[in-house]
């Protein structure tokens, strides 16, 4: 028995160097922490225009976390009530950055407050007083980094590059291209003053929902029996022979969302542009409209040099149908015709659910 002891204590000592090389290596290096203090001026930090809805801002300097054209931001429309997110924008005195992502929606912070990535792999939202606003709760889950990528997906990863937590499965308002809405995920589309939401249901489809204090109202949406999940789409053709090789390049983009089902998807065509596209997204407004954003090339003309603009290539309402069938447009009981409150293609039950064509 006691010839047993040597061996057990040698087992011991290497299990307990491996489980410490492990710990080791799957925590975050000093050098990757860091910790932002909502404090200063706001707008200090130049990188872009105005904050859409006319919010005030402040540049979060992170390297890994800025990739063309997303970067991250504390920004606030109402003093002392900041929220932490992703914009995206052209970086100059003329674009408005447009707010694709945000944290603490549902919970703002004040001045102070802190955003911190620790060597545990948690990022945290704290005030001053230390409440949490918002986490990504992946203390000691083997985070190891943070970044962005090219798609606007914050990432914390591990050292061997998977995704421990990002921001794609926690989307609030939008819907970036490449992103999608999961059955049963718990992800879901809520309009920025909590009013609206859009979601997967696999008896229903893609639908729209009024939240009232009491229930939740479908007014709107596709139709699609045993959907698992939508994804927003953008595909861009870029034109053979181009005006000269000094020009932005010119060409088209049809923006398409896919419907997911366990054998086969289906395309729901959103719009074709005559631009090539830089990049988009998908909202769900405050007004329950559902529209599309698209940063786009301009071509001006043969001898004015292209630009870059924002455009709003669709809306459900407007373009899939009547603009004034929209609750907010007409109300719950308004009728709409040519454009004009006075009937909305819906019952009580349904709403302004449409049937997508097989694709």
């Amino acid at each position: 028995m006691a010839s047993l002891l040597p061996h057990f204590l040698l087992l011991c000592i290497i299990f307990f160097c491996c489980s410490s090389s492990v710990f080791v290596e799957s925590t975050v290096s000093k050098t990757k922490t860091f910790q932002f203090k909502i404090e200063g001026d706001v707008n200090e930090y130049y990188f872009g225009g105005s904050g859409e809805n006319g919010a005030d801002y402040r540049l979060v300097q992170l390297k890994h976390a800025f990739v063309y054209p997303f970067a991250l931001y504390f920004y606030n429309t109402t003093p002392n009530a900041f929220f932490f997110g992703i914009g995206a924008t052209e970086f100059d005195d003329l674009m408005t950055i447009r707010w694709v992502w945000t944290a603490n929606l549902n919970d703002h912070v004040g001045d102070n407050a802190t955003l911190t990535f620790g060597r545990d792999g948690n990022l945290v939202l704290a005030n001053a007083d230390g409440r949490i606003g918002w986490q990504t709760n992946t203390t000691n889950k083997g985070v190891t980094s943070i970044s962005m990528k090219p798609s606007g997906n914050l990432v914390l990863h591990d050292k061997k590059g998977r995704f421990i937590w990002q921001s794609f499965q926690h989307p609030t308002d939008s819907l970036l291209v490449g992103q999608s809405l999961e059955l049963n995920s718990g992800t879901k589309l809520v309009s920025h003053n909590l009013r609206y939401s859009m979601m997967t249901d696999d008896k229903k489809g893609l639908i729209m929902l009024l939240n009232t204090s009491s229930k939740f109202i479908q007014y709107a949406g596709w139709g699609a029996m045993g959907l698992l999940n939508a994804t927003l789409h953008a595909v861009q053709r870029v034109n053979l022979v181009q005006p000269n090789s000094d020009a932005m390049a010119t060409g088209n983009t049809t923006f398409f969302l896919t419907l997911g089902f366990a054998k086969q998807t289906r395309r729901v065509i959103l719009n074709t542009i005559d631009s090539v596209f830089t990049f988009a997204f998908l909202r769900l407004e405050s007004d329950g409209n559902l529209r599309l954003y698209a940063f786009v090339l301009i071509d001006a003309g043969p001898d004015i040099r292209s630009f870059r603009a924002w455009v709003t290539p669709y809306a459900f309402f407007g373009d899939t149908v009547k603009e004034c069938a929209l609750d907010s447009k007409c109300g719950s009981s308004g009728k709409c015709d040519r454009k004009l409150c006075s009937a909305c293609p819906r019952n009580s039950t349904s709403g302004c659910l449409i049937t997508p064509r097989r694709k």
